[in-house]
């Protein structure tokens, strides 16, 4: 694939017993591999909320980015969809 055709990917993982999560845990997703790298979701729980953090393992320097869309779901149910951010 050349490097100016769009690549895409889909990272899904399932967090489960949130209610046992503590401040300042942190749940770590599996590391999955894409275009190369390795990729991997990460949870942790502050006072109120849980904020995730999604971990790009490059070595590649230069001019690169990345546009992600994040859905995070509670119970099965649309709990904060459609966030973009761009790394």
């Amino acid at each position: 694939m050349s490097d100016d055709k769009e690549k895409k990917f889909v990272y899904k993982h399932v967090f489960e017993n949130m209610r046992n999560v503590w401040y300042d845990d942190i749940l770590q997703g599996p590391k999955e591999k894409h275009f190369g790298v390795s990729w991997q979701l990460n949870l942790s729980k502050d006072y109120y909320d849980g904020i995730a953090y999604f971990y790009c393992e490059s070595l590649q320097t230069g001019n690169w980015s990345i546009n992600t869309t994040c859905d995070i779901f509670v119970n099965g149910k649309p709990f904060s969809t459609g966030q973009n951010f761009k790394f």
